[in-house]
């Protein structure tokens, strides 16, 4: 059975849970002097918002020529996934990423991922929602996604599937899928982004 750590904010504390164990809301964070653990989302999203007000303000990181294009067409395609979110609030989220470019990158994959599961097969209440929140969390925790999702639309075996294609999305179907929506120069700055590691 795989194991993974948690740490819990208030208590300041690390412990070490079998990995089916992990509660839904839960992200894998590397944090500073702890490692590499999971944490509930709300206790994260409240540390994040303790310590940007504690910190002085950093000076603002912009993304490579041509990204703030292919960020607000990403954007675009997220959006209705994301309804509690603004896009000034997702492009700062990315801004503020040590790698804003690996971070659009990954946010693209969900939705190439999201299109492949859904195209003209699945249709219904939860099932987009579903696979969207599977593959979004295989972005941030990887192999443990499934454990930190409530699926309502879809079983586990489709959310393996969608996991499994997150988490190897093939770079062919990737270049098809932006090079159809995003316009030659911008697809060019992307591509050539990827090839030199950016991404």
């Amino acid at each position: 059975m795989k194991f993974v750590e948690i740490y819990d904010f208030a208590t300041a504390t690390k412990a070490r849970i079998p990995a089916p164990e992990l509660a839904p809301g839960m992200v894998r964070v590397n944090l500073e002097g702890i490692g590499s653990v999971f944490v509930a989302g709300v206790e994260m999203d409240a540390y994040l918002a303790a310590k940007h007000e504690a910190d002085s303000p950093a000076p603002v990181k912009r993304l490579p020529e041509g990204f703030d294009r292919i960020a607000r067409a990403t954007w675009a395609m997220l959006e209705a996934n994301l309804p509690w979110m603004t896009e000034k609030a997702w492009l700062e989220g990315l801004l503020a990423d040590p790698r804003p470019v690996a971070e659009l990158v990954g946010w693209m994959k969900v939705i190439v991922v999201c299109d492949e599961m859904t195209r003209g097969q699945m249709d219904g209440p939860g099932i987009g929602r579903d696979l969207f929140a599977v593959a979004a969390n295989a972005l941030v925790n990887g192999e443990e996604a499934l454990e930190t999702v409530e699926l309502a639309g879809i079983s586990k075996a489709t959310a393996q599937v969608c996991m499994e294609k997150m988490l190897h999305v093939d770079p062919r179907e990737f270049s098809r899928f932006w090079a159809d929506r995003l316009a030659d120069d911008d697809f060019a700055v992307l591509a050539g982004a990827i090839e030199r590691g950016d991404g």
